[in-house]
């Protein structure tokens, strides 16, 4: 029930190319348009259920250690495709012509559009993996799903609900706020590591384990019948 503290991935690539760009350990640098995410079991909650389940979204986290060839995606096509706001081509992601090819004009609607990009690592690898922003639920588990992700979860909606997705309603309806980084605002100057010193989550206690209550055994005596 207490707090959680969740970092950006520790590793990070030297730039968005690809394996030739080499990594680096996570700096204060890394951190500092971005914040640091704290928060409890629901923020675990949104990432899994919002995220994975609903949005079909893949993580965008990834690990030093692994990284493939830049091959295509294929859940991409699945009858419900999942992933897709991950991709193997930095050169036309599937947020190239909704987003990259109308950056100029939707950072003039609103500045925090300028966060859309082709950052490279996702899907649990560092390299040859690309996602459309620096940082989301997706990573870290905040209260933020990217502009790109955003779209996906409600083009699901409108789909489920049979409807027809409007790209200029969404962005007239859309939210771009992003907690953590507003409170990172707030507090500029400060640290953005978590402290030394990090809130563990207990596992939750097992369920009651519901018994039916058997009546309690009757001391025997004899009973006379009345006779008719």
């Amino acid at each position: 029930g207490g707090a959680i503290h969740w970092y950006y991935p520790k590793y990070v690539p030297n730039g968005d190319n690809g394996p030739e760009d080499g990594s680096h350990t996570r700096t204060d640098a890394d951190l500092a348009d971005i914040g640091h995410t704290q928060g409890d079991w629901r923020n675990t909650v949104v990432h899994e259920f919002g995220g994975h389940g609903f949005g079909r979204l893949a993580d965008e986290y990834w690990s030093r250690e692994y990284y493939s060839s830049p091959v295509p995606i294929s859940e991409h096509n699945w009858s419900v495709p999942f992933g897709r706001n991950v991709t193997h081509d930095k050169n036309s992601p599937t947020w190239k012509s909704d987003l990259l090819d109308n950056l100029n004009t939707l950072t003039v609607r609103n500045p925090d559009y300028g966060r859309i990009g082709v950052f490279q690592g996702g899907n649990t690898e560092i390299f040859n993996k690309w996602r459309s922003e620096k940082v989301s639920c997706m990573i870290d588990n905040r209260p933020y799903f990217s502009t790109w992700q955003r779209i996906l979860i409600v083009q699901r909606i409108k789909a489920l609900a049979g409807e027809a997705f409007s790209l200029e309603d969404f962005f007239d309806k859309d939210v771009t706020t992003d907690p953590v980084r507003e409170d990172l605002v707030k507090t500029r100057g400060t640290s953005v590591q978590a402290p030394a010193a990090q809130a563990v989550c207990a596992p939750l206690l097992p369920p009651p384990v519901l018994q039916e209550l058997q009546p309690s055994p009757q001391p025997s005596r004899s009973v006379r019948r009345r006779q008719p």
